[in-house]
């Protein structure tokens, strides 16, 4: 029974590090915002007001994961850096921004070598879900 139990977690723990080098090699490169849900209701004056903003954001925010383990977010002109991996269990981005104390974890809904879906771990976060191409 306890050999059992033995490889039964060898197996599990093999497969966390699986998933999460094939999430690493996965989101290595430049991604684009697609769909941004929201979780709240808006009257419709604040909705098309959401849509014209949200089209400037898709239209300017890039996001690069290096293999290096850099990150880049660049919208417009801002530029935020720092450095991401993925946690033991394949399951979330942990990025610790350059020069700040911040620390950003966003759970993998979906990843594969073409899309994306990250949910916020954050409750204040105002998107429940982000959709995300590959460039």
């Amino acid at each position: 029974m306890i050999l059992l139990m033995l490889i039964l977690n060898s197996l599990m723990l093999n497969a966390q590090d699986d998933l999460q080098e094939q999430n690493h090699q996965y989101l290595q490169g430049t991604w684009l915002i697609d769909t941004m849900y929201i979780d709240f209701e808006m009257s419709e004056q604040l909705l098309e007001i959401y849509a014209e903003k949200f089209q400037e954001i898709k239209l300017k925010t890039r996001f690069e994961f290096h293999p290096d383990g850099k990150y880049e977010k660049i919208s417009g002109t801002d530029i935020k850096e720092g450095n991401w991996r993925i946690s033991p269990n394949g399951k979330m981005i942990i990025i610790q921004f350059v020069g700040s104390d911040e620390i950003s974890r966003t759970h993998i809904g979906s990843l594969d070598s073409i899309s994306m879906t990250m949910i916020p771990v954050d409750n204040a976060a105002q998107n429940s879900r982000v959709e995300l191409i590959k460039q």
